[in-house]
């Protein structure tokens, strides 16, 4: 369990590492955040199971925190794959990074 975590939080990092190096094609920046929030959430399934993080995403408490996240990941991708006006897509993308970052925040802190 401890290996597939870091293996997908390595990964997750590269991706991220790699999205700021990239960050002139929108399209490639997308595909690699999508796939870097869904590595992170993978992470944690490695360490509590499947059922028990779903259990704990979708928690009362944390339902709010996780729609927000899960419509910025879609929004995101939405922005690159079918916007072609390249700095609405870098400011939507740096937006939606703001909003997942502050949702993972406080879906950590409940």
């Amino acid at each position: 369990r401890i290996f597939g975590f870091s293996a997908c939080l390595i990964v997750d990092v590269a991706c991220m590492l790699l999205s700021i190096i990239i960050f002139s094609k929108p399209i490639k920046v997308a595909l690699l955040f999508t796939f870097e929030n869904v590595l992170a959430m993978r992470s944690t399934t490695f360490l509590f199971g499947l059922a028990q993080q779903l259990g704990m995403m979708f928690n009362i408490a944390r339902v709010f925190a996780i729609s927000i996240y899960i419509r910025c990941v879609v929004i995101a991708l939405i922005c690159a794959l079918w916007i072609s006006h390249t700095s609405l897509i870098i400011h939507s993308h740096f937006f939606n990074m703001l909003i997942i970052f502050q949702a993972l925040i406080f879906f950590s802190i409940e």
